[in-house]
């Protein structure tokens, strides 16, 4: 509405003002044209990340929040929750859909599988990834594995990371402390440790996470 009383200025004042000065108010006018499609454009594209993220719940917080304006006190009333559970859910919420961004999806409403709430999968051909079936996976900064789903082995390391899924971090170090001396190891030995080093690595993420935000 803005620009288009703006250029019906300019029609009014067209009889006097100097061609130069038409040119260059158009040309303000085109700037800011321009601004106001690009933000448009940048918020379809929060509109489709937010509405892709995996757990609902997540989507709809960040939605009723950033998208549509809602206060606090309405996004509790939305939910029926206490403002501690909403507090949690919020920045549960902001980390998934940073988690999401830092993969460079080529497209934010990428299909991802969630095997469970600290293991999810993902075909790497869809983010950014110099060696689409050689990288094993990644661990976001909450504590989350995204595995492969491109990599060649991927259906064993889902079957070793339900077998070690339930050890502490003191018992998958120990393992990988005794496997680790063994001589001659194969591909596979050195990928099982891997795993197990990658499950170290998420579970103290994952600590580190909880610690920072429910303390």
């Amino acid at each position: 509405m803005e620009l288009e009383n703006a250029i019906a200025d300019i029609k009014k004042q067209k009889n006097t003002l100097s061609k130069k000065e038409i040119e260059s108010m158009m040309m303000s006018l085109k700037a800011q044209q321009n601004e106001i499609y690009a933000l448009l454009e940048e918020v379809k594209k929060i509109e489709i990340a937010v509405s892709s993220l995996p757990n609902k719940k997540y989507s709809k917080v960040l939605r009723l929040r950033y998208l549509e304006f809602k206060t606090w006190m309405e996004v509790k009333h939305e939910f029926g929750y206490s403002w501690e559970s909403v507090r949690n859910l919020h920045i549960r919420a902001l980390t998934q859909y940073k988690n999401l961004k830092k993969l460079n999806c080529k497209f934010m409403n990428t299909p991802i599988e969630i095997i469970s709430p600290h293991l999810w999968a993902i075909e790497f051909k869809h983010i950014e990834c110099n060696s689409i079936h050689e990288e094993i996976g990644r661990i976001t900064e909450d504590g989350i594995l995204i595995l492969n789903k491109n990599y060649t082995d991927y259906p064993l390391l889902i079957k070793w990371i339900a077998k070690i899924k339930n050890k502490s971090i003191k018992q998958l170090q120990n393992e990988i402390a005794a496997k680790s001396k063994r001589k001659n190891k194969n591909p596979y030995q050195l990928l099982y440790i891997t795993i197990l080093k990658m499950e170290v690595e998420r579970k103290e993420k994952h600590l580190a996470f909880r610690k920072e935000w429910y303390s």
